[in-house]
């Protein structure tokens, strides 16, 4: 599952609509936290590359784990 800033408006939008269950409403907060990581973690992989260094690898791995949890929690 890929997230960017299109995603994230999307999600936004879907925010806007009158009477969206509550449920609906986390969930959409937590694929928006989930685009927030997957872009960082994007920016942190092309510095590393550009860098060519895996001084990033504890970035990586903390939000490696963040992701995997809000995956694993958006699929309940």
């Amino acid at each position: 599952m890929f997230c960017g800033k299109k995603n994230k408006e999307i999600v936004k939008s879907l925010n806007s609509i009158e009477n969206l269950p509550e449920e609906w409403l986390e969930k959409n907060n937590k694929l928006l936290k989930y685009c927030d990581l997957r872009i960082s973690y994007n920016k942190i992989l092309a510095k590393a590359i550009s860098e060519d260094t895996d001084e990033y690898a504890s970035e990586f791995d903390m939000i490696g784990t963040e992701i995997n949890k809000i995956q694993e929690e958006l699929s309940k």
